[in-house]
C-alpha cells in the first residue's frame, strides 16, 4: 500500500475537519495523520514543522 500523509486542520472553515478524520479512517495501512492548528491555506507556513513530520513518516514507513 502506498503511504499517505493527510494534514487537516479543525479551523478549517473550506474543508471540514470529519473530512479529513473520514480519509483517515478509510486509510487502512500506512497512514500517517497529522491534526494542525490554522485556517485553511494559511495552516502550513511553519516549513520547519511540515519537513519534520514529512521525516517522522519516512523514517517510520516500516512501522505503518
Amino acid at each position: 500500500h502506498i503511504p499517505k500523509l493527510i494534514i487537516h486542520s479543525k479551523e478549517d472553515s473550506t474543508v471540514p475537519y470529519w473530512m479529513g478524520e473520514a480519509l483517515r479512517d478509510k486509510a487502512t495501512q500506512n497512514c500517517f495523520f497529522w491534526p494542525i492548528k490554522g485556517r485553511h491555506g494559511s495552516a502550513m507556513q511553519d516549513s520547519s514543522s511540515f519537513f519534520g513530520q514529512l521525516n517522522n513518516l519516512i523514517e517510520n514507513i516500516d512501522d505503518l
